[in-house]
């Protein structure tokens, strides 16, 4: 069973001939049974393509780095940040404008 770490992704496989895994990320190192390895490997437009050896192995594929996490939580927590200001501040507009129209409305009646 395939274990997810925020660095990276170590999982067991068996086969009789190579066995191709496919990746969303660009894989920074390979470790094929504890031991740091060159594969071939190819890229298309959006995922990365490793040839692994045959035979039953343990690999951990490493995809990132701790500071390259930090950079995406950070991002992630900031974009929310401003999504946020932005919708309190839409929501303070449309309340002010409701408030503005709504006293024009009652003056000019009374």
């Amino acid at each position: 069973m395939p274990q997810a770490k925020p660095t990276a992704l170590t999982l067991h496989y068996s086969a009789p001939g190579r066995a191709v895994i496919v990746f969303n990320q660009e894989p920074r190192d390979i470790l094929v049974d504890g031991v740091s390895a060159t594969l071939p490997m190819e890229r298309n437009s959006l995922n990365w393509a490793v040839l692994f050896p045959a035979g039953d192995h343990y690999a951990e594929v490493i995809t990132n780095t701790k500071a390259g996490v930090a950079v995406k939580v950070f991002g992630w927590a900031s974009a929310s940040a401003i999504g946020a200001f932005g919708l309190l501040v839409t929501a303070l507009m449309t309340a002010i404008y409701l408030h503005v129209r709504l006293r024009r409305l009652t003056h000019r009646s009374g």
